[in-house]
């Protein structure tokens, strides 16, 4: 692991452990990195929910793209929601996922295109 990296782990550590002070919400949230918009398998999911009288669910979708700082600023977002939710939704991999140490949080990865027939 190269030092900058280690330094960038380190820092959305330690704003992590600020954000885990708020308290923590009956609220999903669903995280991607390869759509900008909401995906036909976050949809579904979305109106299984809602039929069962579950409404508090963030979407958080935004590709990678060149703007780094764009991108710096939506993982603080995603730390906020992922610190005050119960459940997080992935369909892929998800750094602040992934290397952050969470609180009670459920979290569910979706096989990505599972609403797209398939052949094999």
């Amino acid at each position: 692991m190269t030092i900058f990296l280690k330094i960038g782990v380190g820092y959305l550590k330690m704003v992590y452990a600020i954000l885990k002070l708020f308290p923590q919400q009956k609220k999903i949230v669903f995280i991607s990195r390869q759509n900008d918009q909401k995906s036909l398998d976050f949809t579904l999911i979305e109106k299984h929910l809602k039929n069962k009288n579950i409404n508090n669910i963030v979407f958080l979708t935004k590709k990678i793209d060149k703007n780094f700082i764009s991108y710096i600023l939506f993982m603080h977002k995603k730390m906020y929601h992922l610190a005050t939710s119960k459940v997080c939704v992935v369909d892929s991999y998800a750094v602040t996922v992934s290397v952050l140490k969470h609180r009670n949080l459920k979290i569910i990865q979706i096989w990505h295109s599972m609403a797209a027939i398939k052949k094999f």
